[in-house]
């Protein structure tokens, strides 16, 4: 049997699932990532080290998605309030956050320097107008996101209060909201919280139009984690879900992605597949499983 003939089954799985591409199943990223390696043609010189890191970089990616997915269901908008709550700051909801941010801004903007007491109570008296349930505690917790996220000047006084000052690139409200945006995903991602974007856009904005700015804050604030390091977290998301029983088997093929080498590179290529179909079935419903079982199947085989 010549080479290409020996590759064809390998060219038959990836054309059936070529069609996901463009089909919105996946995540865009995996999409881009697949449709890198789908252009591998086998007649172009293409080291196999190459295609080994290209597949790794799809499984690497199916393997967040589908740790995503379960996260995003344990996650929810209590436990990084808890978070944000536990560092003594507080949210306190998307319409009275932005007029808190923008009376501190009022008070702020000129370079005045003021007091916590008195930034407090200047916020407050205004905020009662319209919020009869603003409190001096709510907005000092909201103060004190911002001092964490280290937006004052403090300059501190023998025997009186500190003044604060509000740092100059955060005397408006697009620099300084964005920057509590990013303390608030911060916090969460210190404590292993990790929702969507769009989920943020809502939590914090009231609607999904922000998705964008939340992606680049989740984005810069995210480290990029190793192979062995997503695969842990996978397999620790799943033991605290009640994933499909047949996820069970996926551990020994995370095993050999972690232990692979250049001899092992096209086989990796239906491990890649097979966490695909995975991701698939589980974002698609149960109803998808019988069309991938034959990949899978076949890995197991």
């Amino acid at each position: 049997m010549d080479g290409q003939q020996q590759h064809l089954p390998f060219l038959q799985s990836f054309s059936d699932l070529q069609k996901f591409t463009c089909s919105g199943l996946l995540s865009k990223p995996l999409q881009r990532k697949l449709d890198t390696l789908l252009r591998c043609n086998i007649n172009d010189a293409v080291s196999p080290l190459t295609v080994m890191q290209l597949t790794l970089s799809v499984a690497h990616r199916a393997v967040n998605d589908l740790a995503h997915y379960y996260q995003v269901e344990q996650h929810s908008a209590i436990n990084i309030w808890t978070a944000v709550r536990s560092h003594g700051c507080q949210f306190l909801g998307p319409a009275m956050q932005e007029d808190v941010l923008k009376l501190i801004l009022l008070a702020l903007e000129d370079g005045s320097c003021l007091s916590r007491k008195v930034l407090v109570m200047f916020v407050v008296q205004r905020l009662q107008l319209h919020y009869p349930q603003a409190s001096k505690t709510a907005v000092g917790h909201v103060v004190q996101l911002l001092y964490r996220a280290s937006c004052f000047h403090v300059m501190k006084r023998d025997e009186e209060s500190s003044l604060m000052q509000l740092k100059e690139e955060f005397r408006n409200y697009e620099s300084l909201r964005s920057h509590h945006d990013a303390q608030i995903v911060e916090i969460s991602l210190e404590f292993g919280l990790r929702i969507l974007p769009e989920q943020w856009s809502c939590l914090l904005y009231g609607d999904a139009s922000h998705k964008p700015h939340m992606q680049s804050i989740v984005d810069k604030l995210s480290k990029k984690p190793t192979f062995t390091q997503s695969t842990d977290n996978l397999l620790s998301v799943l033991k605290k879900s009640n994933p499909p029983e047949f996820l069970s088997q996926l551990k020994p093929h995370l095993d050999l992605l972690n232990s692979y080498n250049q001899s092992l590179g096209l086989l990796l290529i239906y491990f890649s597949i097979t966490l695909i179909n995975f991701t698939v079935v589980l974002t698609q419903g149960s109803s998808l499983l019988n069309h991938f079982k034959p990949c899978y199947v076949m890995l197991i085989v």
